[in-house]
């Protein structure tokens, strides 16, 4: 809806007649013809320069100066095609262009995100980063406490959330006997469909194959795994903390 503005009388700024009309408040001229010839409208708070490409004269508002102006896009474009840099992609070895901005920020290995996923140094810096960023970032579960109150108990030293070969992180490690604990939660780890007579989800069967495809890969890096379901730790903890002792002098001997 349009304001309603009350009446008002003043003489206007660029013809010098006395007007009377509905206007916001301050307002100096008598039409929008009046203001476009008024020295205020023609003013200019820029200043004069050339493109730095082509070296045609432009004006540069004083509100978008830069270091480098420019007459066009293209001019532009042209410019820092000029800067850019050539590299070797570390993956496919096709050159590639990279602007001297991007330069400052990031290493120039890769020509694409394509190649950068395929290069095996990069994936597995990518899978550290982010079991370390997920470490960092997780609270430990209902489940995840109980086990530490249990190792508490055991009087062995251990540490919590650690990542292994930097593939994936384990609820907690002995210190000294190479030994990997993980508390598994009865559902999503599938023990109450495997006693339920139950067939496993899609989510279990993945986590199911999961857990035995880490346990096959610590096993070779030579640690010994003990898992304990969610409702032994819960309900049978002393039977939990002998098994763990056991495992412990086991690894003396």
């Amino acid at each position: 809806m349009k304001a309603q503005y009350k009446l008002r009388s003043f003489t206007c700024s660029g013809c010098g007649k006395f007007v009377e009309k509905r206007c916001p408040p301050g307002s100096k001229y008598c039409s929008p013809e009046c203001y476009r010839s008024s020295p205020r409208a023609n003013r200019k708070t820029g200043f004069d320069t050339n493109c730095v490409q082509c070296g045609t004269a432009i004006y540069v508002q004083r509100s978008a100066k830069r270091t480098r102006n420019f007459c066009s896009t293209a001019c532009h474009d042209a410019y820092q095609g000029k800067a850019k840099t050539v590299h070797s992609c570390k993956v496919c070895g096709s050159e590639f262009k990279w602007s001297p901005s991007r330069t400052k920020t990031q290493n120039p290995t890769y020509c694409s995100i394509a190649c950068r996923n395929k290069c095996p140094e990069w994936k597995e810096k990518a899978v550290i980063a982010g079991n370390l960023a997920q470490q960092h970032s997780k609270y430990m579960t209902r489940l995840e406490l109980a086990g530490s109150d249990i190792l508490s108990m055991i009087g062995h030293p251990f540490s919590e959330q650690v990542l292994i070969a930097g593939k994936f992180t384990v609820d907690a490690v002995l210190t000294g006997k190479n030994i990997v604990i993980q508390w598994d939660g009865d559902y999503w780890h599938g023990y109450r469909a495997a006693n339920d007579n139950a067939p496993l989800d899609a989510r279990q069967e993945k986590r199911v194959a999961l857990d035995k495809s880490q346990d096959a890969y610590m096993e070779k890096c030579g640690y010994r795994v003990l898992r304990f379901w969610e409702h032994e730790v819960f309900n049978q903890p002393e039977s939990v903390r002998e098994a763990i002792a056991r495992a412990i002098q086991q690894a003396a001997a």
